[in-house]
């Protein structure tokens, strides 16, 4: 995962620069079919606009856009006060594969390309997350520090929005389930600093540009060898991936042996996942 500090200095948020101390993150995803965090950091970069968050999450990449310490306005005033003197506000680009009919609704023209950015871009989010949570001293165990907007919003401390669950329930995952996952990481030290490399948009090393974004996707996938955690029967798994067509996948072999049955119908071409007992 690179870290990319790109920080907002035209917009009012970063000037006003109000220090807090974290005590928690809340997990946004933008709303929009739009891949490419730098057209969020472009976008956001300008005086008179009333909103500004701290990170853009890619697949493999986050966009920094304010210092950790600086109120975001990220979430917004609910009935009981707002969160945003408080928490860490992230931001997880879409799939454009998706066709937004409402505030909260979509179709979808690509649902395995759609799922597969959807479930890459949620595990950039997640290592970085727990990296937040290492430098930050947050413990992600304790209720209330790691959140949605739209919890945010049912607990009276956020606008009244859906995301990300609008987005997560329609690719099969649960906010609790982002947790166990983020409990279970920062817990056991995964992935906790390693591979994460910190840059400034004028670093030589990387170039804040569309191109160079989808170059390095690119190439991360080609690479992409590590393991990939799994959460089956409420417990943690490994598993190797693939590239298959420029996204990475589980390979179906490797789900045999972890409470997941795997058969293959040579003469049908079907393949059949199956629940195995422990």
């Amino acid at each position: 995962m690179k870290i990319i500090n790109y920080y907002l200095k035209n917009n009012d948020c970063y000037k006003l620069a109000k220090k807090i101390t974290p005590k928690g993150i809340i997990l946004h995803s933008v709303g929009c079919s739009q891949e490419e965090p730098t057209v969020f950091c472009k976008s956001f970069d300008k005086p008179n606009l009333q909103k500004c968050v701290h990170a853009f999450v890619g697949a493999g990449v986050v966009y920094q856009t304010l210092p950790l310490d600086y109120k975001a306005w990220h979430c917004g005033l609910g009935s009981r006060g707002s969160y945003n003197s408080s928490h860490i506000g992230i931001e997880m680009c879409e799939p454009n594969t998706i066709k937004y009919t409402s505030s909260n609704s979509f179709i979808d023209i690509d649902p395995i390309r759609s799922k597969a950015f959807i479930a890459g871009t949620l595990n950039t989010a997640i290592e970085y997350i727990v990296y937040l949570c290492n430098i930050l001293s947050i413990d992600p165990s304790k209720s209330g520090s790691i959140l949605s907007h739209h919890e945010a919003y049912l607990q009276g401390y956020a606008t009244n929005h859906s995301d990300p669950e609008h987005l997560l329930n329609y690719a099969g995952i649960s906010m609790d389930t982002i947790r166990q996952r983020i409990i279970h990481s920062h817990k056991n030290n995964i992935n906790m600093d390693k591979n994460i490399n910190v840059f400034d948009k004028t670093d030589d090393k990387i170039k804040c540009k569309e191109q160079d974004y989808k170059n390095y996707l690119s190439d991360q996938i080609k690479k992409a060898k590590d393991k990939f955690d799994l959460y089956i029967n409420d417990e943690y798994k490994d598993a190797d991936m693939i590239n298959v067509d420029g996204f990475v996948y589980v390979r179906l072999r490797d789900m045999t042996g972890k409470y997941i049955g795997v058969d293959f119908d040579k003469q049908k071409n079907i393949i059949t996942l199956s629940t195995k007992a422990k």
